[in-house]
């Protein structure tokens, strides 16, 4: 019989893996890629509310940096140096099965990942789910721990006061794996996932698995009122900590004098406790009783390569039934194959967590069987019919000019580079009498090219400059020159480079986020009908950033994009779930007085 944990073990909703790719400064740096199973629930809703939490960081701080999420693929990539410590953990040191095994050093580690953990709960953060796979650290020059590089990351179910969650979480306290979540975690976790039984009707109900299908179809579209783990703190979090560090204790330490030895197993246990049962009173009096301990100087050098070890992911996640993406199923991420000539993190790093996103994490239907005799049959019709078509046409039709918004036209506003058209092809008689084609011109060529119109003044021109300094075709990629040309076309009124530059007053690319700014370049750029600023102007009045939120003018925005924007109308279809009939019928009317008082705007 396979139990709970069993499961999940083989079906993990989730998967973690470690990149290490070339920054736009062409220096090595180390990613860490969080993807979401295809049928995890509301996987929108969870991508978006931790990119939000990763974005009140300043870049000083001990956590992971955000980098990008991509909704459609449902990933999240953060940068974050070093090893898991679940990776340390198994990688030996010298003689010792660990570089923690001496007393000393791992006292140094939890001291370090204290301090970490005190930095974001001064900047109003609470992790909620600290785990050793979710603890990086880095290595000196000399292959030994530098204490001083902590990383927190999976920040998936943390909470501060600017965003709070609004969805039970998937931790389950009656899985074994949940062990370190304190009792107070277990009690919201169980209060959280009764209130989202009774608002589907399921009464004395805690836990996802034992929801009905039709409730756990609800998911997406529900939200709680006020979910109880929002009220946890910093003692959630000394818990957690308490409660690994315990475990790692038992890894047959080695004392480094009799006061340790009485010492820290104790510390650890009251790390665990309440004050009012001899707990501590705040997280800086552990750090003062940490401080006490007098250390040696020596550390270990580790013998292995932390990387060959496991990246193991500990989180208790309940049983989802959710099924490993295939192994031929490409993961997304800035080392994947391009697709209309740029990265998948490329094409849509959406900073933006917003309720519309809630509902993109849909179930993908099973795959059926490939119709191969059929498929045959209309091959062979396909070519006796294209011989025909030519045999009987000497001048061969001309090719479909591409859209503007065939690449994307999501706020990440990926867009191709324009490369010279192929010349008409010309009857075979008058062969001989046409010019060889023109060598193609590389990337630097290019570049060089384009820079060359832009510096007369071509908006056109300009634009592309952009483009290529921010995706880094034919020279270093450069965010800030990116911003300098978009500038100086979109002060001629380019609505293509205004809702570019949008888009980087949006994410602080290049220039010092704004949002004020940004709203009025995609502004402009949206009143000129082009559907990227409609998308992210949509955006903003959904997420109330520089203006108040406003459901209707989101749907009217995203009603416009979604002309041409496939990505928008599937925002628009999960904006019309959480939307009243009048409001919808009002946003309809606002959208179509739009239309036809700009008639000259497709």
């Amino acid at each position: 019989m396979t139990t709970q944990d069993e499961a999940v073990t083989a079906h993990p909703p989730v998967r973690v893996e470690k990149l290490r790719v070339t920054d736009h400064r062409g220096l090595p740096t180390e990613r860490v890629r969080k993807r979401l199973a295809a049928t995890f629930p509301a996987a929108g809703y969870w991508l978006c509310h931790e990119a939000r939490i990763l974005q009140e960081f300043p870049p000083a701080m001990p956590t992971a940096q955000f980098v990008s999420v991509d909704i459609d693929q449902r990933t999240l990539v953060v940068e974050a140096p070093g090893y898991a410590l679940s990776q340390l953990l198994n990688t030996p040191a010298g003689e010792r099965q660990h570089p923690f095994q001496r007393s000393s050093d791992l006292i140094r580690l939890i001291q370090a990942v204290c301090q970490a953990t005190a930095a974001i709960h001064a900047v109003g953060v609470t992790h909620g789910c600290l785990r050793p796979d979710n603890l990086f650290l880095s290595l000196t020059d000399d292959r030994r721990i530098d204490y001083g590089s902590v990383r927190l990351t999976d920040f998936a179910f943390a909470h501060s006061a600017l965003h709070r969650m609004e969805k039970a979480p998937f931790l389950d306290p009656s899985s074994t794996q949940a062990a370190f979540l304190s009792p107070a975690c277990r009690r919201a976790l169980q209060q959280d996932w009764r209130d989202y039984a009774r608002l589907c009707g399921e009464k004395d109900k805690t836990r996802w698995s034992a929801l009905s299908d039709a409730a756990k179809k609800r998911y997406a579209d529900l939200r709680l009122a006020r979910p109880a783990y929002n009220a946890i703190g910093w003692r959630a979090d000394l818990y957690s900590l308490g409660y690994w560090f315990h475990h790692i204790s038992l890894r047959r330490i080695d004392y480094f004098n009799g006061v340790h030895q009485e010492k820290l197993p104790a510390l650890l246990k009251k790390m665990q406790r309440s004050w009012g049962a001899g707990g501590f009173r705040c997280l800086a009096a552990a750090l003062a009783e940490l401080d006490t301990f007098e250390l040696d100087a020596a550390s270990p050098q580790l013998t292995m390569d932390p990387a060959q070890a496991p990246l193991e992911n500990q989180a208790p996640f309940p049983a989802l039934g959710v099924a490993p993406p295939a192994a031929t199923e490409p993961l997304p991420g800035d080392n994947a194959a391009p697709r209309g000539g740029l990265s998948a993190a490329a094409r849509r790093p959406l900073p933006l967590g917003t309720a519309a996103t809630a509902g993109i994490g849909r179930t993908r239907a099973a795959p059926r069987r490939f119709p191969w005799k059929k498929a045959a049959v209309a091959a062979a019709v396909i070519v006796y019919g294209a011989a025909w078509f030519a045999a009987s046409h000497d001048k061969p039709p001309k090719a479909a000019a591409p859209r503007a918004d065939s690449v994307s036209s999501s706020p990440a506003m990926a867009a191709s580079i324009p490369a010279a058209l192929p010349e008409k092809p010309v009857k075979a008689m008058h062969a001989a009498t046409r010019p060889p084609p023109p060598t193609p011109l590389d990337a630097g060529g290019r570049f060089r090219q384009a820079l060359k119109a832009a510096q007369t003044g071509d908006a056109k021109a300009q634009t592309t400059v952009g483009l290529m300094y921010r995706h880094g075709r034919g020279t270093p990629r450069n965010d800030t020159e990116a911003v300098k040309w978009y500038k100086k076309a979109a002060l001629q009124g380019n609505a293509e480079a205004e809702a570019y530059l949008g888009f980087m007053y949006m994410t602080g690319r290049g220039v010092k986020r704004d949002d004020h700014m940004a709203l009025k370049w995609e502004r402009r750029a949206a009143l000129q009908g082009n559907a990227t600023a409609q998308y992210n102007l949509a955006l903003m009045y959904l997420d109330g950033r520089s203006v108040p939120s406003d459901k209707i003018q989101a749907y009217v925005w995203f009603k416009l994009a979604s002309a041409s924007d496939a990505g928008a109308r599937a925002r628009l279809r999960a904006l019309i779930a959480q939307m009243r009939t009048n409001d919808i019928l009002e946003a309809e009317r606002r959208a179509g007085q739009w239309r036809r008082d700009h008639p000259s705007v497709r």
